[in-house]
């Protein structure tokens, strides 16, 4: 019994002090939530918020630095509701889930980059996602930076759609 103690005690040692992705104040939240499963979870609610056309709950996704520096968040979210027509039929997150992180003396950051083809009944559409979940230096940073939608049709379907890498505040409709 003592043998399996010591083993297992070694190995929880050796998983912890091995992996810098293991250690930090957010340990529960890395160890139960992915990066896919928290953009998803942000996906369906800007698509319930789109299909609602609730700008107050898309505005509530967003950062606050995205919505102030977006021209006019409220005018980029109606074109988003009109844009986006139907409803959502399945979507596939194919090209999405994936995380850049950094640290250093001033405090750390972490974005999520996903990319979605979505199906309504009326239409396709893909869209590209950048998401703070993580910004010690300006808390204001966390939260949706930039969506990009577009029809499926006007974009190449070999490869997962990234707006248009400049990953301007706000909405973007293409």
């Amino acid at each position: 019994m003592k043998k399996i103690s010591v083993f297992l005690f070694a190995c929880i040692l050796v998983l912890f002090s091995s992996s810098c992705s293991l250690r930090g104040p957010h340990l529960m939240e890395r160890l139960f939530d992915t990066d896919t499963e928290v953009a998803n979870r942000n996906f369906e609610q800007v698509i319930k918020a789109v299909q609602n056309r609730d700008t107050d709950s898309l505005k509530t996704l967003f950062s606050k630095n995205a919505v102030e520096s977006s021209e006019n968040f409220e005018k980029d979210a109606i074109a988003l509701f009109d844009f986006f027509q139907g409803e959502m039929v399945s979507y596939d997150d194919w090209g999405g889930g994936g995380a850049d992180a950094s640290r250093d003396q001033t405090g750390e950051w972490k974005f999520i980059l996903s990319t979605y083809d979505v199906e309504t009944d009326k239409a396709q559409y893909r869209f590209a996602i950048k998401q703070f979940t993580k910004d010690t230096t300006d808390p204001d940073n966390i939260g949706i930076d930039s969506l990009y939608v577009i029809r499926a049709e006007n974009s190449n379907l070999q490869y997962a759609y990234w707006g248009e890498h400049k990953w301007k505040p706000g909405i973007t409709v293409e």
